[in-house]
């Protein structure tokens, strides 16, 4: 036998209807007293060999002996008297507002390109969902001096899209609300994504419009390009494009 049973409640009910103040001294007795139990009432399981009684409530078992059949089989198990029964737990809890934090958008763990993220203007209610999903490199447009400074260095593009979620004021986003991007190098620095020169016409031609001209109705998605320069002093080849200084895209070949 690897129980014994005390019932603290149930004997009280058993001996009330007998009649007498007898307590119940075999385990059948003791299975026809827990018939009277009240809701709230407890059983106090104890288990050979265990140096506490186990206290479960009474209506969580069909009866004293399948309580002793549950819990004595592993008398160290933890018993939760305050937590709901299972009749109480929601089957499917109910969705959090917040999503996980996977731990991606870190420079040691970038997120790969072409992942959609959502960012809410600084300042604003604007919100856009917004992918990088690669780096190009350009030529310079025909009307390039390569002499003046402000050509210097190699053009490049970012290539992504920007879909806005909420607008704010009016029918159309307002393209300054849209995520700031900039370049880490090979080198980590920063570059702006704001280099004059470079020739865009074949992405223009194939549907890529300016970052900062994406006007767009709710829903609609904007491809977008963004140009930048790598000068020598700055690096060879970009290696991660930061959306509103907050998270990296990994744009390594």
């Amino acid at each position: 036998m690897k129980y014994l049973i005390v019932l603290m409640v149930a004997i009280a009910a058993f001996a009330t209807a007998c009649g007498g103040s007898a307590s119940p001294s075999t385990e059948a007795e003791l299975e026809d007293a827990a018939a009277a139990v009240d809701p709230g009432d407890v059983y106090y399981i104890v288990c050979i060999g265990a140096d506490e009684p186990l206290e479960v409530p009474a209506n969580d078992y069909a009866s004293p002996s399948a309580a002793s059949d549950a819990l004595c089989e592993d008398p160290t198990r933890e018993v939760a008297t305050t937590e709901p029964t299972a009749s109480t737990v929601p089957a499917t809890a109910p969705p959090t507002t917040e999503p996980p934090n996977d731990g991606l958008g870190t420079l040691d763990n970038p997120l790969p390109v072409g992942s959609e993220v959502t960012f809410v203007e600084e300042f604003g209610t604007d919100e856009w969902i917004v992918t990088v999903d690669s780096v190009v490199k350009l030529v310079n447009a025909d009307y390039v001096d390569e002499s003046d400074p402000i050509y210097f260095g190699e053009c490049w593009a970012i290539l992504g899209t920007a879909t806005p979620v909420v607008i704010e004021d009016g029918l159309t986003s307002a393209a300054f609300t849209i995520p700031e991007m900039d370049v880490l190098t090979d080198l980590a620095q920063s570059v702006d994504n704001d280099a004059p020169g470079c020739e865009s016409s074949d992405l223009q031609a194939e549907g890529y419009g300016e970052l900062y001209d994406a006007t767009v109705p709710v829903g609609s998605t904007f491809f977008f390009f963004s140009p930048f320069r790598i000068t020598e002093a700055l690096g060879t080849s970009p290696e991660f494009v930061v959306v509103n200084n907050e998270l990296a895209y990994d744009v390594r070949p």
